[in-house]
């Protein structure tokens, strides 16, 4: 298989080759090209490593192993500990839907927007279309559809190490955008009030150009 062939297996699969040409030649010399170990990013946005061959036939390593394991665990939870939801699945989604396409509407002109697929921690990926580099920042989007008592509110249910949240409340358009490395001591939800701290979060985009570069 030539190198472009392979280099647009992992793009199909939303994954991006990071070994290079002359990388993959000097590997190809020593070793059977199926068994060849490249590196690339994984749909989750991490780092990844992966034999050819188990990538090509059963998709190995399309998440990397850190995000496989946290998104077992969050299914293994779920199903033993079956609580009711805070609202149902269609509305939640509604919202989510709303709020993604509404980030999209503010970022598409700056940005190249990877959606991720089901089961994936980031929700997408970016990357500034004026970069030279081969790598992308993965976003968690966290909405809500209005505050309560000047309050707003969004759940953090899984762990999102080196990731951008981005925080959209629907009804009043707001935005906050937030490391969640600045937020990894929070247990389960970000409050944000009108005299919070996070408030100084809710800047231009120009933040994710500086969280990139």
């Amino acid at each position: 298989m030539l190198y472009n062939d392979i280099v647009n297996k992992f793009a199909i699969n939303g994954c991006k080759l990071l070994t290079t040409y002359e990388e993959f030649i000097e590997l190809n010399k020593i070793t059977y090209q199926s068994h060849i170990k490249l590196d690339f990013i994984a749909q989750c946005g991490h780092p990844n490593k992966v034999v050819l061959s188990n990538f090509l036939l059963r998709k190995t390593g399309i998440n990397c192993k850190k995000c496989v394991i946290q998104n077992n665990n969050s299914k293994r939870l779920l199903t033993t500990n079956i609580q009711p939801a805070i609202q149902p699945a269609s509305i939640s989604n509604c919202i989510e839907n709303n709020g993604y396409n509404e980030i999209i509407k503010l970022i598409n002109s700056n940005f190249i927007i990877k959606k991720t697929h089901e089961g994936c921690l980031a929700d997408f990926l970016i990357q500034p279309k004026d970069t030279n580099k081969n790598t992308w920042i993965p976003i968690q989007l966290k909405t809500t559809q209005n505050s309560v008592h000047d309050m707003y509110s969004f759940n953090l249910r899984n762990i999102y190490n080196d990731m951008i949240i981005i925080c959209y409340c629907i009804d009043e358009k707001k935005i906050w955008i937030i490391p969640y490395n600045d937020i990894s001591h929070l247990k389960c939800k970000i409050n944000i009030s009108k005299k919070s701290k996070y408030n100084d979060k809710k800047i231009k985009i120009r933040f994710l150009f500086f969280y990139y570069f």
